[in-house]
């Protein structure tokens, strides 16, 4: 009797709200084929493509926030030389100006993210 009351506490602390549940990974919703990776980049810099990759491959609904600072607080972690590359790599539009800031290649991704998907 008293294994039979700890099964059933066991699943309703564990097993009814989700608890030691493997995780849900939704498969990529969009393929994005990104160009050989520059010589000058340092690891830290393929590091940060290779998340920006994964971010903007993922369905957007997961991966950004709906508020958008906190999306664009998000893409924002990521280095200014990987945000450089992925927004040429997949063609975003950048403002006009003579030289683009880490805030202008971080709006213009989640701008092109808010389009594809």
């Amino acid at each position: 009797m008293h294994n039979l009351f700890l099964g059933l506490i066991k699943e309703h602390f564990t097993g009814i709200p989700g608890i030691g549940l493997p995780a849900y990974h939704e498969t990529a919703v969009i393929t994005l084929v990104l160009g050989p990776l520059p010589s000058d980049l340092s690891q830290n810099d393929a590091k940060g493509v290779r998340k920006l990759k994964a971010w903007l491959e993922a369905p957007a609904s997961i991966t950004f926030s709906p508020i958008r600072e906190k999306a664009l607080k998000k893409l924002a972690g990521v280095n200014l030389n990987a945000l450089r590359f992925v927004c040429e790599q997949v063609n975003c539009t950048l403002p006009v100006k003579s030289k683009y800031t880490k805030a202008d290649y971080v709006q213009s991704l989640l701008d092109w993210v808010s389009i594809e998907s």
